[in-house]
């Protein structure tokens, strides 16, 4: 297992569809740099927040106190560290992480998602029997014959 990252820190509590939005708007080059929104794209961070009026929120608190005080209200929304929202920004609109590293990582967070939700499911429905046994079970009297889709079994 590896140690967490900034990106495990500060986009780990993406919900699943603000996690694929993200990853879609970095393939298309639509995300904000300096800024927590523009006319048509969010920062990286804003993708992630409950909604429009918190990335307006977070545009305010940045103008009239600072970044730092933005950040800790990404920070609360999110459910995560303020100093690794701040850390991150900082060295998002500085250019220091780019468009593909970033979505790199971000596909790296779905990957375990998906391997996650692929393990419960195999406890949560065990894999059927293949078919071959299934239809031998029908035809060798188990009282149980295979439906007219050939994949359900049916009591008889």
């Amino acid at each position: 297992m590896h140690s967490p990252s900034i990106v495990d820190y500060v986009f780990g509590q993406f919900q699943n569809l603000n996690l694929v939005v993200l990853m879609e708007d970095l393939r298309r080059g639509l995300i904000a740099r300096g800024n927590w929104s523009s006319e048509l794209s969010l920062c990286p961070v804003s993708h992630g927040v409950s909604d429009g009026d918190t990335v307006r929120l977070l545009g305010y608190a940045s103008q009239a106190v600072d970044l730092k005080r933005a950040c800790q209200i990404a920070a609360h929304d999110l459910r995560t560290s303020a100093f690794a929202i701040l850390q991150f920004v900082e060295l998002w609109d500085s250019a220091w992480f780019g468009h593909e590293w970033l979505l790199g990582q971000l596909e790296k967070i779905w990957a375990e998602r998906l391997a996650d939700a692929d393990a419960v499911q195999c406890v949560l429905e065990p894999r059927a029997e293949p078919i071959e046994r299934r239809k031998m079970a029908g035809v060798y009297g188990n009282r149980t014959h295979l439906g007219p889709d050939f994949q359900t079994l049916r009591r008889v």
